[in-house]
């Protein structure tokens, strides 16, 4: 942030979206930059962050709001740290699904994890099981599981899937979620939402699927020899 303000004072505090795993906003490191953006000593504080979480959370969110709606970032990090220093977003692929159309491993998990409800989650054992079902929203759930008081909305990513997969495949379930409890005529019918994958999910989409109430199940173990 330093090497950045030296050429583009103007520039938001981009560090301030570095946050703690606890309160979702920046700790101590971040207060002598707040202070100085909105000209309040309070801010630089320690532990303002720890004790006035509310006054904290306030300027967090108005300098987060400056930073998302700042246009020129691409050219004012290539410019400060060199060509090639903002990094080119991964597409989500899965190998054989490229082009369109379902591959052979995400097809062959989508059966599995429809066949086997209590290995993917054991409350869900006698539930009925759908496979690709259609929402209101134009979208497809690989799985769904309906039980009697609740439904649970399952995306599944095979062993072909990329990270950048698999991170979709977290949204997708937080999209399924909402949009399956829109279409439940019911005031109170719970909908949960599980990421089946046969990788590991890295530690950073692990905090974010816990941040957003998304559970998770790696099942390579439980599949068959050869998938």
């Amino acid at each position: 942030m330093d090497r950045i303000h030296d050429r583009y004072p103007e520039a938001p505090l981009l560090n301030v979206l570095l946050v703690r795993q606890d309160t979702r906003y920046p700790g101590n490191g971040a207060g002598s930059y707040l202070s100085r953006w909105f000209r309040k000593d309070s801010l630089a504080k320690k532990d303002t962050w720890l004790n006035r979480p509310k006054f904290w959370s306030k300027y967090c969110d108005d300098v987060i709001t400056e930073v998302y709606a700042f246009e020129r970032w691409n050219r004012v990090i290539d410019d400060v740290f060199g060509p090639g220093a903002m990094p080119v977003p991964e597409k989500p692929r899965e190998k054989e699904g490229i082009g369109g159309g379902e591959g052979g491993p995400h097809k062959r998990l989508r059966l599995w994890a429809t066949a086997n409800p209590a290995a993917i989650d054991r409350r869900c054992a006698n539930y009925r099981a759908s496979t690709e079902v259609l929402l209101l929203s134009g979208d497809r759930v690989d799985v769904i599981f309906q039980g009697p008081k609740e439904t649970v909305c399952v995306e599944v990513k095979s062993h072909i899937s990329n990270e950048a997969d698999l991170e979709r495949g977290l949204y997708q379930c937080i999209k399924y979620r909402a949009v399956v409890a829109a279409m439940d005529a019911r005031k109170a019918a719970p909908v949960r939402a599980i990421l089946v994958t046969q990788n590991q999910l890295p530690g950073h989409l692990i905090d974010l699927a816990k941040l957003h109430g998304i559970a998770t199940r790696q099942v390579s173990h439980f599949l068959p020899t050869g998938e």
